[in-house]
């Protein structure tokens, strides 16, 4: 899945810190996950968001400058969402007598994620019959759904060619991970290759071989140049041929 990031310019690294734990200073403002906005931002009515603290802070300069002992934002312990760039500037800079410091709670453990995390309660087993006939039967009741809309997933990116030869590796349209771990788009087989056909002689042995006028139900084949070499050929009985010009 996408990714956000966290932007600091090159002014705060000065006077803005983010720590685990230690003792505050100052003026106090607390952010929760399970917060609210619209709150005071004190603890017992904590924000919601890094954006309302950090905006906090910006009216607390603007009334009339950092406390004596500076300003200090608290974390509880949770998986903050970043759905977008967080940006601090040099204006959320503190100073020496008066310091800018973000830190988690002393024991709670905070995670700042570009992701948006599904519940495993909205994957569901796959029962939709036009589903399910495409599937091999033994894989009925083991794979699951899930509704992206229901849980909030509405950009899902451009899926595009990406990597290969000659060709630009452009990041990834949509993660999915379980476990902190990348799972891989669908495909068939799940491991290896799958044989299409046999080739023609022609490519068994090199060009130096003569490509067959009739393809492996006896219906003659294409001919001309760009025809032949490089013909694959789809077994069964629908009698189709796959070729690839010489370019």
């Amino acid at each position: 899945m996408r990714r956000a990031r966290v932007r600091f310019m090159t002014a705060c690294f000065l006077a803005l810190t983010f720590l685990a734990g230690g003792a505050a200073m100052g003026q106090e403002y607390w952010v929760s996950v399970a917060g609210n906005d619209s709150a005071a931002g004190t603890k017992d009515m904590p924000f919601a968001t890094l954006e309302r603290a950090r905006d906090a802070v910006r009216e607390t300069r603007k009334a009339g400058g950092l406390p004596k002992g500076g300003v200090t934002v608290w974390l509880r312990g949770g998986v903050y969402e970043i759905s977008k760039t967080f940006e601090l500037n040099h204006t959320d800079s503190g100073t020496a007598e008066s310091l800018m410091v973000v830190r988690s709670v002393p024991g709670e453990e905070v995670r700042l994620v570009g992701r948006k995390q599904i519940p495993s309660s909205a994957f569901k087993t796959v029962t939709d019959p036009d589903v399910l006939q495409r599937l091999d039967p033994a894989a009925h009741g083991n794979v699951l759904q899930v509704e992206l809309k229901a849980v909030g997933i509405t950009d899902y990116g451009q899926l595009t060619r990406r990597g290969g030869i000659e060709r630009s590796t452009l990041p990834a349209a949509l993660e999915l991970l379980f476990n902190d771990r990348p799972m891989p788009l669908a495909r068939w087989p799940n491991q290896g290759w799958t044989r299409i056909a046999d080739v023609t002689p022609a490519i068994d042995a090199g060009i130096a071989a003569p490509a067959p006028d009739h393809d492996l139900e006896g219906k003659a084949r294409p001919a001309g140049k760009g025809c032949d070499i490089g013909a694959y050929e789809a077994g069964g009985t629908s009698g189709r041929t796959a070729t690839f010009p010489d370019e």
